[in-house]
């Protein structure tokens, strides 16, 4: 079985390294969102979308399109598309993952001064983590709620637009890790294991484990599509160590699934 065929967040071309900044903009993104290189992200994402939509990974592929909207200030069709991520996990009853939609959702809601729909949004959200006992998650969509209460917009929220320095180190990271992205998708599969580990050697130098454990993942996808398993193997459980001490729990599971997958191709 490819890793690619797999049901689920696995994919065998960019794996976006997710969080709420904006709603869904990638980590690696998010650094360029904050020093304001809005045009060097929204084909980023444009590009994520198209990859994550030709594996098969819909809601991802949706969530990217959404963040693209989103840097462009279009808002409601940012939301239009969060709704159509929520319809797809709630198809699927995966709780903790409508729970994150709809924190996601309650987001662009509040970029859209749409402020009573995200309260809503961010409360349905507390329910469904305290049902599946995430105490954190239900505390923060809590906050949420009561920051769309008063007409906030997310912390993150783009409106801010403030404008901080961008780490050199992490753009050295950022570049080999979009090299790595555009290499995949174009299936130039050895410049891409090149690229990630040069992106991991770089992430790990700044110990960020987060970007660091996507980039073993990454590579280890890299190096499967060249039929290196030995060193597949290595990369996921590198990926799986990493992403475990930082609490990158989704990481850690696609790389478990992964390494399955390439262990049994091992002689």
């Amino acid at each position: 079985m490819r890793i690619a065929a797999l049901a689920g967040p696995i994919v065998a071309c960019p794996a976006l390294l997710v969080t709420r900044l904006a709603g869904n903009v990638p980590a690696f993104s998010s650094r360029l969102v904050s020093a304001a290189r809005f045009e060097e992200v929204i084909p980023v994402l444009e590009a994520a979308a198209e990859a994550y939509r030709e594996i098969g990974v819909e809601p991802i592929a949706l969530s990217s399109q959404a963040s693209a909207l989103t840097l462009q200030h279009r808002h409601d069709e940012a939301v239009s598309l969060r709704e159509q991520v929520l319809a797809l996990h709630e198809s699927a009853g995966d709780q903790f993952r409508i729970a994150t939609a709809l924190t996601l959702l309650g987001y662009a809601l509040q970029e859209a001064a749409r402020f009573d729909e995200a309260v809503a949004a961010h409360l349905h959200a507390r329910t469904l983590y305290q049902e599946v006992g995430q105490a954190t998650q239900a505390l923060e969509a809590r906050r949420n709620a009561e920051g769309a209460r008063r007409g906030t917009y997310p912390v993150s929220s783009l409106r801010d637009k403030e404008l901080v320095t961008t780490n050199p180190a992490h753009r050295e990271g950022d570049a080999a890790y979009g090299e790595g992205m555009s290499a995949m998708k174009a299936r130039r599969h050895a410049v891409a294991a090149d690229a990630y580990q040069k992106a991991a050697r770089v992430f790990a130098a700044m110990s960020d484990p987060s970007c660091e454990s996507r980039c073993h993942f990454n590579l280890g996808l890299a190096l499967y599509e060249q039929k290196r398993l030995a060193e597949a193997v290595r990369s996921f459980e590198r990926a799986i160590a990493v992403a475990s001490a930082a609490g990158e729990d989704e990481v850690r599971d696609d790389a478990r699934k992964a390494l399955g997958i390439a262990r049994q191709g091992l002689p």
